[in-house]
């Protein structure tokens, strides 16, 4: 166990005051009644979530888009379903970023703490040293690539000492597993069975950690949020299918304003989906082949799946407590679909732009080389497929 100790005389405080953002902005492009794309204008800033995209104008219906952010603004919007009967006089709305209530404070002691990245880690505070000390919490915190800063803010104390242990992980959402920080080799190797020349082996770095849903979304989860079911196979506990990725991300970020709205997730924590990086990470669970393990026991596929989607969590879960992670339904990425960067790389995005999405995994309608853990399928974002579904990931805000 490892402690490290910090001596305290004096400490100042600076008040906090409120802050807001600004909306962004953008235009569509319409050709033959359809939107076609959108160009952001402006991307505003004090986003913390994607926010919401609508359309306005005189004439036309069905169109719909996601916005993506880059730290708090949003850097661009694709469109998920082009509509029909626009005119160029659409207009594209995106939603005000919150009001946020920030805390700006300068006082000392400021402590940081190193160690690895991705763990939890507690930093306590004794006004003595010794076998008579009484240790109290002062801030639990997850390692970040350059330490984590922690502050003491209370004052009337003359001296105070500091020392940061490990704290055991908190409790994440029911049927979530948390997945450490760490690095692996995403792609193939040259001589792998099968192998497709866009799965080019590079070395990734992923940090910090998030937890992932041990499970493909059901019709039931789905139903919950969306209140809608999209899916041809009809089962409270199947895999929802046929989504399209602009309605996975709404999923998603509708269960986001819900759990907080509820209290169950923490400022600074979204629902989401994962990148192609997290997602192959998370899939080969530490392991290096071409599989995490027998194809058969672990995923549905062509060769068992007799023509249809099952039950979740029926096959046997990878090393890290996955489940359906290859089989059973493709499951959309945040990506564009591109090609891989040749150098070591951390938490990479994707392609900046592209027209299609990575899906992943395989599922019940291909056989089981689709479930090789460096195999890449891609679609546009409109798509609908009666083998395509999602798993969301709990995640910080980046």
């Amino acid at each position: 166990m490892h402690y490290f100790f910090y001596f305290l005389m004096s400490l100042g405080l600076l008040a906090g005051q409120s802050f807001g953002g600004t909306r962004a902005t953008a235009v569509a492009t319409v050709v033959d009644g359809l939107v076609v794309s959108i160009a952001v204008t402006s991307g505003g800033s004090g986003y913390l979530t994607p926010p919401g995209v609508s359309f306005s104008g005189v004439a036309g219906s069905g169109a719909t888009a996601v916005a993506r952010l880059n730290a708090d603004h949003v850097e661009s919007v694709a469109v998920g379903n082009s509509g029909s009967g626009y005119t160029e006089g659409v207009i594209v709305l995106i939603d005000s970023p919150p009001e946020l209530l920030r805390l700006e404070v300068e006082l000392g002691p400021k402590l940081r703490v190193f160690g690895q990245i991705g763990t939890w880690n507690r930093v306590e505070w004794s006004a003595k040293l010794g076998p008579e000390a009484r240790w109290e919490r002062l801030a639990d915190v997850v390692i970040t690539t350059n330490g984590v800063e922690v502050v003491d803010g209370i004052s009337g104390q003359a001296t105070r000492f500091y020392r940061a242990t490990e704290a055991p992980r908190p409790v994440g959402p029911a049927g979530y597993v948390w997945i450490t920080a760490g690095a692996f080799e995403m792609g193939s190797p040259p001589e792998e069975s099968n192998r497709d020349s866009d799965e080019v082996l590079h070395s990734v770095r992923i940090r910090p950690g998030f937890w992932m849903s041990d499970h493909e979304t059901t019709q039931g989860e789905f139903e919950s949020v969306m209140e809608r079911n999209p899916s041809y196979f009809d089962g409270t506990t199947l895999p929802v299918d046929t989504v399209t990725w602009a309605e996975a991300m709404e999923y998603c970020q509708r269960l986001t304003q819900k759990e907080g709205a509820e209290g169950r997730i923490g400022a600074g924590w979204v629902y989401r989906l994962p990148t192609e990086a997290e997602w192959e990470y998370a899939y080969r669970a530490g392991t290096t082949g071409a599989t995490p393990g027998v194809v058969d026991a672990m995923a549905w596929t062509a060769n068992n799946s007799e023509n249809r989607t099952h039950d979740v969590r029926t096959k046997q879960a990878n090393d890290w407590g996955l489940y359906d992670m290859g089989g059973n339904v493709w499951e959309w990425c945040a990506d564009w679909y591109g090609d891989y960067p040749t150098e070591e790389i951390t938490n990479p995005l994707g392609a900046v732009e592209g027209s299609s999405r990575v899906v992943r995994g395989g599922s019940w309608f291909f056989d089981e080389e689709d479930c090789r853990a460096a195999f890449r399928r891609c679609f546009v974002p409109g798509f609908r497929f009666y083998a395509l579904g999602f798993r969301p990931i709990l995640g910080r805000i980046r």
